[in-house]
Parts: structure tokens; sequence; C-alpha cells
């Protein structure tokens, strides 16, 4: 016979059964409160532990949007500065081609003009010239065939 039964005849035994059932319960009562307190810390310590991790990743994100802001900048600036150095170069090297054109064309006029010279040269060395004698001053005449072979010569230059 189990003691549940033999309380069930007995009212003395029946309510000292009962106080130890209750006792039990209410000792199971509290360890379960206790459990369900450290439950419910670890719950709040869990929540508190989110949100903290969840204002981190806010913060890491943001840090992150800005760093790539501000590398988008760089990357413009760059391409900017690449493209004003381009400009530069190709302005630098269009008047390194325009200056060695006009150095290859004042090349030419210098070999233009020096044999203008020579021939200029030559034409004076063929020309008569008579020269007189007045106070202090000495005139020179130069010839009509002298001075058309100048004006030949002019005409030749230009």
């Amino acid at each position: 016979m189990s003691i549940y039964e033999s309380t069930k005849t007995n009212p003395k035994k029946q309510l000292e059964f009962y106080k130890d059932l209750s006792e039990q319960l209410q000792q199971e009562n509290q360890k379960l409160k206790k459990q369900l307190e450290v439950g419910e810390d670890q719950y709040n310590d869990l929540v508190e532990e989110k949100e903290e991790i969840k204002n981190i990743n806010d913060k890491l994100s943001s840090a992150l949007n800005s760093a790539e802001n501000k590398i988008d900048k760089m990357k413009k600036q760059i391409q900017e500065l690449e493209e004003q150095l381009k400009t530069k170069h190709n302005g630098f090297m269009a008047s390194v081609d325009e200056s060695c054109e006009l150095a290859e064309e004042n090349q030419k006029y210098k070999e233009v003009i020096d044999k203008a010279i020579e021939w200029i040269k030559k034409r004076i060395n063929s020309c008569t010239i008579e020269a007189e004698s007045t106070t202090n001053d000495t005139m020179c005449k130069i010839t009509i065939s002298g001075l058309y072979n100048l004006l030949n010569i002019l005409e030749e230059v230009e």
C-alpha cells in the first residue's frame, strides 16, 4: 500500500501528507522562481548585449560608409588630377611640337637669310662704287646696276 492510499483512511496522516506535499511544492516553486529570475537576468543581459552589438554595428556601418565616401571622393580627385596631368602633358607636348616646328621654320629662315647675305656680299662686290670726298664726309655712290641688283635681292628675300 502506498503512502497516498494509507492517508485516505486516516485524516491526520492525510493532513500531514498534504502539508509535506505543500512544503515540497513551495520549495519547488521557490527553486523555479529563482531559476526564472536567473533566466530573466540572463535574458536581460542578452538583450543588452544585443543592443550594444547593434550600436557597434551601426557605428561600424557609419564609419564604413564615411570611409567609402572619402574613397570615392579621392578616386574622383585622382581622376581629375590625371585628366589635368594629361591635359598639361598634351599641352606641353603640343608646345614642344610647336617649338620644334618653329625651330625648323627658323632654321629654314636662317638658311634663306644666310644665302641672301652671301648673295648680297657677292653682288655688292660686283657693284661699282665711286667715292667723292667732301669736307669731312665720305659719300658713296652706287651705280645704277648696283641699285638694280639690290632691289632684286630685296624682292627675292621677301
